[in-house]
């Protein structure tokens, strides 16, 4: 028997969303719904269209809705859907503030019934699932992170203004500051990371929003140090499409640089010496390739009934540092 699914807003997002569930029987796109009757064209003949999202929580034959909203709507949509008995697989940011979070995943929990899968598509790319194993085979040879530097980039900010289809986005901190930060659970443990600094650079009209917004971390290399040291830096607005990560590792005098753009790993020894160790960027667009793995880990979890909502509580805590926002 095949999963249901309703998703929940048909924006840029959501068209990966339709292309990669084609790829699992196990999953049956049931319905979808958006304000815009115009992108009922997008959907395969068979699917329901729904224009309220009421009617589409009032469908029984949806059991599992995908929330891909705009951001600020993503903490209400999540708690109504399981109010109306749906699971969710919710698009990052699960709220507004690490409060919202902690309401939301403390409402699955003492629900029990229904379930909720985080959805960080950055974390499940497949130069990061492959640097994982790498890394976990290879620890004793590169030696503990000693730093790192993530930055991710988008052009949505141009001649004073943010651009219509990040909108909903909220600011480029919110939006990519979650995809650094799921990217690096997968590597090392977020909860060892303090943020030192944070600095933003905040349109303030005609929407308050940050464009520019680097965070600096400090994180213990042996036992209780801080000596560890790393930044992870987000822009709107230097009109570039790149992000990537790059892990020192000083002990073995290499270091790690995970092309997110390009979907590889190149390694350089501590001679400098630049090596591609891994190549993706030939097998299909890199959003696709995500969320193919997204739902290959959903279904997963599923059939060991158990969801990453762990993994989330600390991405959540680090991006939204009560101390800092």
């Amino acid at each position: 028997m095949s999963i249901k699914i309703g998703i929940i807003g048909l924006g840029h997002i959501g068209n990966y969303h339709i292309k990669a569930l084609e790829e699992f029987p196990e999953l049956e796109l049931a319905a979808v719904c958006d304000t815009n009757p115009q992108l009922k064209k997008i959907i395969p003949r068979q699917v329901v269209f729904y224009g309220k999202v009421e009617n589409l929580f009032r469908d029984k034959n949806i059991e599992t809705v995908i929330i891909a909203t705009p951001n600020i709507t993503h903490f209400d949509l999540g708690c109504k859907s399981l109010n109306f008995g749906k699971n969710v697989i919710m698009e990052k940011p699960a709220g507004t503030s690490f409060k919202e979070f902690k309401k939301l995943d403390s409402k699955f929990k003492k629900q029990k019934k229904n379930h909720i899968y985080y959805a960080f598509h950055a974390a499940k790319a497949p130069e990061v699932l492959w640097f994982k194993k790498y890394y976990e085979k290879n620890k004793k040879s590169l030696g503990p992170i000693t730093s790192f530097m993530s930055n991710f980039y988008d052009p949505y900010f141009e001649k004073g203004k943010i651009k219509k289809e990040a909108r909903g986005l909220q600011d480029c901190w919110i939006d990519s500051g979650v995809n650094a930060l799921s990217v690096l659970s997968e590597i090392t443990d977020l909860e060892l990371f303090k943020r030192e600094r944070f600095s933003t650079t905040v349109l303030k009209k005609p929407v308050n929003a940050a464009v520019q917004a680097t965070a600096y971390f400090s994180f213990p290399v042996h036992g209780n140090d801080s000596s560890g040291t790393g930044s992870i830096d987000t822009n709107w607005s230097l009109g570039k499409n790149l992000k990537i990560t790059v892990l020192n590792f000083a002990f073995s005098g290499k270091s790690v640089e995970l092309d997110h753009s390009q979907q590889k790993v190149i390694l350089k020894n501590k001679k400098g010496i630049e090596k591609t160790v891994f190549d993706f960027n030939s097998k299909g667009d890199r959003l696709y390739n995500h969320y193919l793995e997204i739902f290959k880990d959903y279904l997963m979890c599923v059939h060991l009934n158990y969801f990453n909502n762990d993994q989330a509580r600390v991405i959540y805590y680090d991006l939204f540092d009560e101390n800092f926002n």
